[in-house]
């Protein structure tokens, strides 16, 4: 057991091990939407909040590209490196 075995057209199947996995896989997803439903979240929901977060990382996303064009300005302004201009900011260079 445990092995695939060949159907028809020559297709492959799971054997019936795999079966109960993947029920209790689809019956835990069946109860999150279910949950989901309760609570109000729809589906038009779950779009506009897939939205919003989309738009927040892309104004988040923006405000650190002219954070860092600002960096550096200072460093060369200043004639510092950019890891100096990061130290006295209080910056880690990752950020």
């Amino acid at each position: 057991m445990g092995e695939t075995t060949n159907t028809q057209k020559g297709h492959e199947r799971s054997s019936d091990r795999d079966g109960p996995n993947h029920s209790d896989r689809i019956q835990e997803l069946k109860e999150a939407i279910e949950n989901q439903s309760q609570l109000g979240m729809t589906e038009q929901r779950a779009k506009q909040l897939t939205a919003s977060h989309i738009a927040a990382l892309d104004k988040y996303n923006t405000c650190k590209e002219h954070t860092q064009s600002i960096i550096k300005a200072i460093a060369s302004i200043e004639g510092k490196t950019l890891g100096e201009v990061f130290e006295r900011f209080g910056l880690a260079s990752s950020d």
